[in-house]
């Protein structure tokens, strides 16, 4: 069994109160970093910058190396733009080195995402690792963007909103829980294979359906290798 933070959000269900309706319309393209890689961007529901009456959502998906298919039902807010991308190294986006990675250079890539889209007034969702790097981002922005309120000649980005969804705020406790759970499941089942002990694991902690949900299929077929679980984030925790 592997530990993958960023799994749990798709249950195969939309989010209630979200509204079912035909896809919306969407803009694709890159964002260019400054260290020369691409990442690739999907923005739902494109609306002119000066439009204000609904802010944004910008979607940060989990992993390290989950990209954003099993994250796409908040597409489904009315009226709004929603703004996902993949990360570094995994779904549509270059793949960089190693070394090219740390949480740091995630912050930074946010900020590269918002500033080349045109994005200065937002509201932010992180799911799972997402979370802990929406957390960094917002404890890494200039104290012109603490606490400021939109102004429409500023260069000030200004991030009206956060949600954490299952997001942890120790890395090692995630770990220690984690193995806990499967020990137990091993000494449950002790003649079950490791493949049924990890669709045991499934079907309780991690997505209650008959089969793993194809939004989580999708992401999981172009994850990344280079950077990618808990061991990329070893050690994180709360500050």
């Amino acid at each position: 069994l592997v530990l993958l933070l960023g799994a749990t959000a798709a249950s195969g269900l939309r989010t209630p109160g979200l509204r079912m309706a035909s896809a919306p319309p969407s803009r694709t393209g890159v964002v260019k970093l400054p260290s020369g890689y691409a990442l690739h961007y999907e923005l739902v529901r494109p609306m002119p910058k000066t439009s204000q009456q609904r802010p944004p959502l910008v979607v940060l998906h989990g992993g390290p190396g989950v990209p954003h298919n099993y994250l796409k039902g908040l597409a489904d807010l009315d009226y709004r733009s929603v703004l996902f991308f993949d990360q570094l190294s995994c779904g549509q986006s270059d793949t960089a080195t190693p070394e090219d990675h740390s949480i740091p250079q995630a912050v930074e890539d946010v900020r590269e995402v918002l500033k080349q889209i045109g994005i200065y007034r937002y509201h932010l969702y992180g799911q799972s690792w997402g979370g802990i790097l929406a957390s960094e981002f917002l404890r890494a922005r200039p104290e012109s963007e603490v606490g400021q309120r939109y102004a429409k000649d500023s260069d000030a980005r200004v991030c009206l909103s956060c949600i954490l969804s299952s997001s942890p705020c120790s890395v090692p406790q995630v770990e220690g829980v984690v193995n806990g759970l499967i020990e137990a499941i091993a000494a449950e089942h002790p003649d079950a294979t490791d493949e049924e002990r990890s669709e045991i694991f499934r079907r309780r902690h991690h997505s209650d359906t008959p089969s793993l949900p194809q939004p989580l299929v999708e992401a999981y077929e172009s994850a990344g290798t280079v950077w990618r679980g808990t061991g990329a984030i070893e050690g994180w925790e709360v500050n």
